[in-house]
């Protein structure tokens, strides 16, 4: 009900994009710090961009059929596999 929400009510969509900044900048600097990066390293940016468009494509697409863990997992498999299609 709560992704839902977020999907269909326009000012929730809007906090839980502005919310989005925030957690970028914390996930930029977790993945430099763990692989011993630069914070503006094309890797650290790219693995934190398809990571955040991940998350934030199954808040706006969830299936109903599945839950967001379930469809965040299979992404992040999706994405260690080398995303193949």
């Amino acid at each position: 009900q709560r992704y839902n929400l977020i999907r269909t009510v326009p000012q929730l969509r809007l906090a839980m994009l502005q919310e989005v900044g925030t957690s970028y900048d914390m996930l930029i600097k977790l993945i430099a710090e763990r692989s011993k990066r630069q914070i503006g390293d094309v890797a650290v940016c790219t693995l934190a961009n398809a990571l955040m468009g991940v998350a934030i494509g199954i808040v706006l697409n969830l299936d109903k059929n599945e839950g967001y863990l379930t469809q965040f997992d299979q992404a992040l498999q999706q994405l260690e596999s080398g995303f193949t299609i």
